[in-house]
């Protein structure tokens, strides 16, 4: 790695207010540790975003890999054999070595060096890889590790990169179509447990505990979240969280559903302890099957009690109108935005086979007794989504 000059530093730290994104490799960690050891530029940083999912797809094969290739760098088909198969060899180095240092301990002890330099660090958080448009935008973002990488590698390893190409493509091979379904079921993969694990490891072992204002689990440039598979928290590092937690004012969780032997060390419990102190809070509920049940977002509304919240945006959450008069009678008082993006409401609708005037008015009944409970609940509302169930809604 080329290291910045120390005057070089001076003059981006004095003149940006940064946030870092930092995908999950050794090249990058260690790049961050030498930006954080410079003064003017830790003490400028105000984000830091790990990116634990540095490649769309994993162990993927040499005819996947193949077809990707061409659809990336057309020239690489008049590659040979040989040199295809080489530029495979160096993608499965890359991939192999990235899973193993995510499940290294020097990643949570480079990430609390790091941390406990940038002092001035409120915003804290995972999201995924960057797409190629932010990235041409110009914004005070700064991603480590993504030129290394990308100088490396024959193409992108993102998905979103991969995606695109293969939307391109007007006759996709099977191989092409393959992949494209392992990046979807893929994009829950482990690494995104021990990219949010570390990081919090690391959170907890700074000392003093950094005055962490925002925390996101897994933030995305779409309304498309997806959370963490199976995570659970330890219980050592459940109560070490607990300074952090009681001073956070601003939450963006995704939650899967909950799994029969969760115990209170989920990561629900993240917004059911954060919740008193809370002013924002976005929540997206999500399952790769489409199965979630109005009870998840019940069960958690039971948990959950407010004191300040100001914001609540929900995304992708199934619910029904007592579970969300629930959620809301101590959101109620202090609430001033409410934002809904695809929230599915159950209620008694009748089977029909085709949509039918009598099925069109039992949904429109069911969304009409959804805003009165909102009116009824937080008289100051204002509302103008009609029977939508895709809504901003803000209050004065």
């Amino acid at each position: 790695m080329n290291k910045l000059p120390p005057e070089l530093i001076d003059a981006i730290g004095s003149h940006f207010d940064y946030s870092d994104y930092v995908i999950l490799t050794r090249e990058a960690i260690a790049e961050l540790e030498d930006l954080t050891s410079n003064e003017s530029f830790r003490n400028e940083v105000k984000e830091l975003s790990l990116i634990p999912q540095v490649f769309g797809d994993y162990g993927v094969d040499l005819d996947a890999f193949t077809s990707i290739l061409h659809l990336c760098v057309p020239e690489s088909q008049e590659w040979t054999a040989k040199e295809v198969q080489a530029q495979y060899a160096i993608y499965v180095a890359a991939e192999t070595d990235h899973l193993a240092f995510a499940e290294s301990a020097s990643l949570v002890r480079s990430l609390t060096r790091c941390l406990s330099r940038m002092r001035n660090v409120s915003t804290i958080g995972l999201r995924a890889y960057p797409s190629q448009r932010l990235c041409k935008e110009k914004s005070p973002h700064v991603c480590l590790g993504r030129r290394a990488l990308q100088e490396r590698l024959p193409f992108g390893p993102c998905a979103q990169l991969l995606v695109s190409s293969a939307r391109r493509s007007a006759d996709p091979s099977p191989s092409m179509r393959r992949v494209v379904w392992d990046m979807w079921v893929d994009i829950r993969h482990p690494v995104w447990i021990k990219g949010l694990t570390s990081l919090l490891e690391a959170m907890c072992a700074v000392s003093p505990p950094l005055a962490v204002q925002r925390l996101y689990t897994c933030l995305t440039e779409d309304e498309l979240a997806v959370p963490p598979d199976c995570f659970t928290l330890s219980q050592h590092l459940y109560h070490s969280l607990q300074p952090i937690l009681h001073v956070l004012v601003d939450l963006d969780i995704c939650l899967g559903p909950p799994k029969p032997e969760d115990t209170a060390e989920s990561l629900h419990c993240l917004v059911i302890r954060a919740a008193p102190n809370l002013q924002i809070l976005r929540l997206t509920l999500w399952d790769q099957f489409h199965d979630l049940s109005p009870d998840h977002f019940t069960n958690l509304a039971q948990q959950v009690q407010f004191t300040r919240l100001s914001e609540l945006h929900l995304h992708w959450v199934e619910l029904t109108i007592p579970g969300f008069q629930l959620f809301l009678r101590t959101a109620a008082p202090t609430l001033k935005v409410l934002t809904l993006v695809a929230v599915s409401l159950n209620g008694p609708v009748p089977v029909a086979r085709r949509p039918a005037p009598e099925l069109r008015e039992a949904i429109s009944t069911v969304w009409r007794g959804f805003l009165n409970t909102l009116r009824d609940t937080i008289p100051t509302i204002r509302s103008g989504c009609g029977n939508l169930p895709i809504a901003r809604i803000r209050l004065e």
